[in-house]
Formats: C-alpha cells, sequence, structure tokens
C-alpha cells in the first residue's frame, strides 16, 4: 500500500508523539532516527473501514529491520481497538512483512469485563508476528 505524502510527518526529534483526548504515545527516539508518524484514520485509510490512529514507521536500512509501531488511541472499549489493528495490519501486511511489528491501545481505562489481554497478545504473535499491549492514558516505548 503505497501511503500519501499528506498523511506522514517526518521527523527525526528525540520524542515522537501521537496523542488525541487526554491519551498519548510517546516514542523516545534517543538515536534520531528519521520516523515517519502517518495517520492513518481519515487519511490513509478512509471511509467505513474501521483502522487504528496512527503508524509510526522506521525504515529498515536505520535499524537492520524495519519497524512499525500500530497505535490505537481508545476510550473503554478494547475489543473494538483490538479490531480496528488488526484491519490495519491486515492492510498493511505486506508492506511490513519484513518488519518488527508492535501494536499498542492506549485507553482512558481499562474495563474490568474486557477481553482477555493475554490472550489477545498470544493472538497478536501468531496470526500477525506483533507484539500487543495496552496502557492506560500513557504509553511510552524506547526505540
Amino acid at each position: 500500500m503505497q501511503i500519501p505524502d499528506r498523511c506522514i510527518n517526518d521527523s527525526k526529534d528525540k520524542i515522537v508523539v501521537c496523542g488525541e483526548n487526554g491519551r498519548a504515545f510517546r516514542l523516545n527516539n534517543k538515536g534520531q532516527l528519521s520516523v515517519s508518524k502517518i495517520l492513518v484514520d481519515d487519511c490513509l485509510i478512509t471511509g467505513g473501514e474501521i483502522r487504528c490512529d496512527y503508524l509510526l514507521e522506521v525504515a529498515p536500512h536505520q535499524v537492520g529491520k524495519g519497524v512499525a509501531i500500530y497505535v490505537e488511541l481508545k476510550g473503554i472499549d478494547i475489543k473494538h481497538a483490538v479490531n480496528q489493528l488488526e484491519n490495519t495490519l491486515n492492510k498493511l501486511k505486506v508492506r511490513h512483512a519484513d518488519y518488527t511489528k508492535k501494536c499498542f491501545v492506549v485507553s482512558s481505562r481499562v474495563p474490568r469485563s474486557s477481553i482477555n489481554i493475554q490472550m489477545v497478545k498470544v493472538k497478536f504473535m501468531q496470526k500477525w508476528k506483533s507484539s500487543f499491549d495496552v496502557k492506560n492514558i500513557m504509553a511510552q516505548v524506547e526505540l
């Protein structure tokens, strides 16, 4: 899938942030590698399809194997967030076939009756070869 220029913001900042409505994902980029922050929601994927909010990419030539970080900023509906991430992973599976993939849901809170996170982690690793994690309010990752 080709990514339109209007959806990409390239940065070599030490900190790359994706955020909305009080939730944020923070990528600590100490090596100041070029990170492509891609707006997925209503830019890369439009229309009625479900999709995650952001995608952060680090090209393979910088780190040996490319890194793709999928981010969904969510209220409390973790099940829907999982579906959004999976649909986006499916759309970009060819592009990221040889990338290290990581998926994050940053929620306002995780309800007690939510899905079994451990089972989702196993599913994502088996089906998508991707890690999966849920954080409340803020997720922070080192590149």
